[in-house]
């Protein structure tokens, strides 16, 4: 940053510097795309920012964040600009800073955080990775983690995060970005320069999955990595598990949303399934919002892995929940009916693979109808995803076939609910309508009246 930028960027509270470089990385496209006169130079940065629409920052706080952890906080930065002069910016958050030129940065920024005596487990390299690995994951840029040690001594000493790794001293933690000289790093298309000064240091790169969500086009190899991804972190997933299903879902209109989600091959078994904890996370242009997307997700899908990126969520200044609840409404409305929608299109496509499907998940499509019955948003869709066993079919069929199959002039669909199939087929009220080849749907789970009973009509 030059010196106009550091004082207006970071002397100034609620001042956004990501929404200010966000408007002139777009006034600047829009002049080359007039002009058609940009210079090789020009266009090369511009294209280098061509991700910039994924920029999450809009309060101009997020900086001063640092103060809540550290006594005194130090940025130095330079400018990409040429000539450009070295600054260092030092405040401890009570109001004032301090400015004044330095030689000890080259191109780009280095923050330096002094952490406070009871914050120190902040530059605990366990603690720095989980964080990054749950709110930064996806960025478009590498996060490294330098894990230093001192010579001899075994000893940890300081960690450091961000784009690009830095190392200090005592209890700072170092982040920086793009270039900086002695012990800090850089990363753009230069390699990775660490010093080694006494020390044995171990670069960890943090975020190496890639946000598949944002393809255009996907392997299936890439699929079954993320799959992967998702589960780590479940004692109940095995790497050797696969998923049945897979949908990826992008739209502008009427909300822009690029999401990916995944059925599993086995269901967990229902001692993991007591707490239904929604495993679909929420994201914001690739930063995470809610780890659980309880609000959009309903419970009865909670089977359901994945992730929801979504630009449009007016978020609010800790960026931990969404301001208008009837967006958010809209929001599940779209990706629940597109997940519905994909399972009715397999249902109809593959028999076989869906009944297994059906076998692992129907009591949450039977749980759907319930907890549904009220709004009746999706109540035509899931209907269409129940299946029954058939007397005259001799297999479980959709209740569509069953009215397809109707005799003339009947009306009704005729059930009979016991707990064996066997016992049903052989009960005397059963040979009046064996006699007069009319189908009956036997209903072998105690949910399964209630369901139908909910439906009232079909």
């Amino acid at each position: 940053m030059t010196k106009e930028e550091l004082i207006e960027n970071l002397g100034t509270i609620a001042k956004s510097g990501s929404q200010t470089f966000l408007k002139k990385i777009k006034e600047q496209k829009k002049n080359i795309q007039t002009s058609g006169n940009a210079t090789e130079a020009s266009t090369n940065n511009i294209n280098s920012s061509e991700n910039v629409n994924d920029i999450i920052g809009q309060f101009g706080v997020g900086f001063y964040s640092s103060f809540v952890v550290s006594d005194k906080v130090e940025v130095l930065t330079r400018s990409y600009e040429k000539n450009s002069i070295g600054y260092h910016w030092e405040s401890d958050g009570n109001g004032t800073f301090s400015l004044k030129t330095t030689d000890d940065i080259v191109r780009g920024t280095k923050i330096i955080c002094h952490l406070k005596d009871n914050c120190t487990n902040f530059s605990d390299i366990y603690n720095i990775r989980k964080t990054v690995e749950k709110f930064a994951a996806f960025v478009n840029f590498p996060v490294y983690i330098v894990d230093k040690k001192q010579v001899g001594s075994g000893a940890d000493s300081v960690t450091s995060t961000d784009i690009s790794a830095d190392t200090s001293t005592d209890t700072s933690t170092d982040t920086s970005t793009d270039t900086s000289t002695d012990t800090s790093t850089h990363t753009s298309t230069d390699k990775l320069n660490i010093s080694k000064d006494a020390t044995n240091e171990k670069l960890i790169l943090v975020n190496n999955q890639k946000p598949i969500w944002c393809k255009e086009t996907v392997t299936e190899e890439e699929h079954k990595q993320f799959f992967n991804y998702l589960n780590k972190n479940k004692s109940y997933d095995s790497d050797k598990k696969s998923y049945l299903y897979k949908i990826m879902y992008k739209t502008d209109a009427p909300m822009s949303i690029k999401s990916i989600f995944y059925v599993p091959e086995e269901a967990p078994s229902r001692l993991f399934e007591q707490n239904n904890e929604i495993e679909v996370s929420l994201y914001c242009k690739k930063m995470l919002v809610k780890k659980s997307a309880q609000n959009i997700i309903p419970k009865w899908l909670h089977f359901i892995k994945g992730v929801i990126d979504c630009e449009d969520m007016p978020l609010n200044i800790s960026r931990e929940n969404m301001q208008d609840s009837i967006l958010m409404d809209r929001l599940s409305k779209i990706v629940v009916t597109k997940i519905l929608k994909m399972l009715e299109r397999e249902a109809e496509t593959n028999e076989s693979k869906y009944l297994k499907f059906y076998k692992n998940y129907s009591y949450n499509i039977k749980e759907g109808v319930l907890q549904d019955s009220n709004k009746e948003q999706y109540k035509n869709t899931i209907m269409n995803l129940l299946r029954f066993y058939s007397i005259n079919e001799g297999k479980y069929i959709s209740l569509k076939n069953y009215v397809k199959n109707f005799k003339s002039n009947q009306k009704n669909i005729y059930y009979f609910s016991a707990n064996n199939k066997d016992v049903a087929l052989s009960s005397p009220y059963m040979e009046a309508f064996k006699d007069k080849h009319i189908d009956v749907l036997i209903l072998l789970e105690e949910i399964d009246e209630f369901v139908l009973m909910n439906l009232q009509s079909y």
